[in-house]
């Protein structure tokens, strides 16, 4: 197994914030990655390092568009009142992304086992960035 260092982490941190925003998996490539380096993905100081570096990521999306999330809940408040004539947008903005969600949550939980076989697998991960 490789050292898990400084290098490896800031090497992998360039992976992540990489790939986050482009239309691939980042996730994919980080657990690449760290089969390339010879790091075992399922440890805790690597499970720790994905958790946090998708945390960071969480962080920087809330805060480029907290501007935005703000006039998104502002309105969603004010769409409660009786008194609002306009059509409730973002009420229906809302229960479309949790019922967009529904799928993928039945996914995610139905075949939980299976992926988490797969992600370890450099051949299923390649195979998945590719069907994605």
């Amino acid at each position: 197994m490789s050292e898990f260092g400084y290098l490896t982490s800031i090497l992998l941190g360039i992976v992540q914030g990489l790939t986050e925003f482009l239309p691939i998996s980042s996730s994919g490539h980080l657990a690449l990655l760290q089969r390339w380096l010879g790091l075992e993905a399922a440890a805790p100081p690597m499970l720790l390092f994905d958790v946090l570096a998708h945390l960071g990521t969480l962080i920087a999306v809330l805060i480029v568009f907290a501007p935005s999330a703000g006039r998104f809940v502002t309105r969603l408040f004010k769409e409660l009142s009786a008194s609002w004539a306009r059509p409730r947008y973002a009420w229906r903005i809302a229960g479309l992304a949790i019922v967009a969600t529904i799928p993928t949550a039945v996914i995610g939980l139905g075949f939980k086992d299976a992926f988490e076989a797969a992600f370890g697998k450099p051949r299923w991960i390649g195979v998945a960035l590719w069907v994605t």
